[in-house]
């Protein structure tokens, strides 16, 4: 294999290889480390894929010029090479979408501590009630949300013939967040922030 194509091929699979790999690293840990670095192998994956460009282009025309390649054969190393090249820019962008998608998540988790049904718990912030019961006593529940805008959260629980609110917090849609509900007996009940 020339030396020319496999610079090409290594341009084009290495900031794919180590755009995975800081993905993925960033997904299992959610540490804000690995944002950095993220954002590093987009700039650098972009100066790869010019590069790799114009060092498939240089191997082609010579191989071409040179005559000694069929050229059905050179039009399959343009296309997979070429291919691969491109390929880490809709792979950037998944990436980046699916990662501001987490960031931007609401996660919240509901613990019913008390020995009585939560027949209803509407979570609601400035233009939604989200509806999360019935929760039986002992049970719990993870959910996230999606939520758009700025506004407080606010919840409404209500037990048999009890019925109390509480705030969970104000809210910033950009950041995300997350908060455990406990409630308790008694009316009681006790907001914790999570991690997501």
């Amino acid at each position: 294999m020339p030396s020319l194509l496999k610079s090409a091929i290594f341009l084009g699979v290495t900031p794919l290889l180590v755009g995975t790999s800081i993905y993925l690293a960033w997904f299992c840990t959610r540490d804000p480390f690995w944002i950095m670095p993220g954002l590093l192998t987009v700039f650098f994956g972009t100066i790869s894929f010019f590069c790799g460009s114009a060092v498939l282009l240089t191997h082609l025309y010579r191989e071409f010029q040179a005559r000694k390649t069929p050229r059905s054969r050179l039009l399959l190393q343009g296309f997979l090479v070429g291919g691969v090249l491109l390929l880490n820019f809709p792979v950037a962008i998944f990436y980046a979408g699916f990662a501001f998608d987490l960031v931007t998540r609401y996660r919240l988790q509901v613990f019913n501590d008390s020995d009585r049904r939560i027949d209803s718990l509407i979570i609601t912030d400035h233009d939604s009630d989200h509806e999360l019961g019935p929760i039986l006593p002992g049970q719990s529940l993870d959910r996230n949300f999606n939520f758009s805008g700025s506004s407080t959260l606010d919840f409404i629980c209500v037990q048999q013939d009890d019925r109390f609110e509480g705030n969970l917090e104000g809210y910033d849609y950009q950041w995300g967040g997350g908060r455990s509900l406990r409630i308790g007996s008694g009316l009681r009940y006790d907001v914790q922030w999570i991690d997501r």
